[in-house]
């Protein structure tokens, strides 16, 4: 996707061209931030990051959306998915995979705090993670974090099965032919499900015969043990529910039937309501016209509540002392 880089709050000219001084008055790097045409000067960026086996294609439509509403955007791809390198295998973890959100925000790419994060299926664990890190290290960072259809469940069941082989071969994303790719998933995949991929996920490049997997299998295996069955997004909301929480945090669910419905527990230990009453400030939202991914299935309902939670943040940002908020 080349989606527009909408996260860019600023611009860079030379000083003496905005001053009507002489360039040799000035050094040649000596700048001025300039502003562009976003929801106001307090709007902060919404970070976008995915689910398993996905990548930040997903967000193509809400991207879009934000777009109009002239809202700061930008979507990642986690590591070992989209275009993003795997890197080393044994340090593939929840907070790896939280630090690199971080790292990408805040160095890579240079957005201000406070920010706002989204974050889908095995993505909300990772939106957690950062919470929690956050909660530790830089309670300014965020402005809000919205959890899109997952709970804390132990999801044993998602996890390596005895039936699997311990571990899996690095896996090649690039294949010179679409047979190739498609053949290669199908050894990890369903047939059905790979089919689905191709023109999305499994892609042409440069619209030539070679194609570009976003999906990893290796990447999901090892996904699927150290971020889904396993008790860290416990242990993480748990942090934060003894935490004085200085921004706020959405649970958005979706209905139990469209779209092959959600994938949270409602009921039970770690489910939505058990998390709810863990921190009773978190807002809990169900969107019962939305399958697991809502903001696809119900891309209008998703992106209007997104809004409201962006325009929440920008009016307290406003309302912070100027030190306060520009996180110094």
């Amino acid at each position: 996707m080349a989606s527009p880089r909408l996260w860019r709050l600023a611009r860079w000219a030379p000083a003496a061209a905005l001053l009507g001084q002489s360039s040799s008055a000035l050094s040649f790097d000596t700048r001025v931030p300039l502003t562009s045409s976003v929801r106001g000067r307090h709007t902060p960026t919404t970070v976008l990051v995915h689910g398993l086996d996905s990548s930040k294609q997903t967000w193509t439509g809400v991207l879009s959306k934000l777009h109009e509403a002239s809202v700061p955007a930008l979507a990642l791809d986690q590591r070992g998915h989209g275009e993003s390198p795997l890197g080393d295998p044994n340090t593939f973890s929840t907070e790896a995979l939280a630090r690199d959100i971080i790292h990408a925000v805040e160095v890579t790419n240079e957005i201000p705090r406070p920010w706002i994060l989204v974050g889908h299926s095995m993505g909300g664990r990772v939106a957690m993670a950062v919470a929690e890190i956050s909660m530790r290290e830089a309670p300014d960072r965020l402005a809000a974090v919205v959890i899109e259809d997952m709970d804390c469940r132990n999801r044993n069941k998602w996890g390596p099965q005895p039936q699997e082989s311990e571990d899996i071969a690095p896996f090649e994303r690039e294949f010179a032919i679409e047979a190739a790719a498609v053949a290669a998933l199908e050894k990890h995949y369903d047939a059905d499900r790979v089919q689905g991929w191709l023109g999305s996920r499994v892609r042409s490049i440069g619209g030539g015969p070679r194609v570009w997997s976003d999906v990893n299998p290796q990447a999901q295996r090892l996904a699927r043990k150290t971020v889904l069955a396993s008790d860290v997004a416990t242990a993480n909301w748990d942090a934060l529910a003894r935490a004085d929480l200085p921004f706020p945090v959405h649970l958005w669910v979706a209905g139990p039937e469209a779209y092959g419905g959600t994938v949270v527990d409602w009921d039970g230990p770690d489910g939505i309501r058990d998390m709810e009453k863990r921190i009773p400030s978190v807002h809990v939202r169900e969107f019962t016209e939305g399958g697991h991914s809502i903001h696809n299935t119900a891309i209008d309902g998703f992106c209007k509540a997104l809004l409201e939670v962006i325009d929440d943040a920008a009016k307290a940002a406003s309302e912070r002392p100027a030190s306060a908020a520009s996180g110094s």
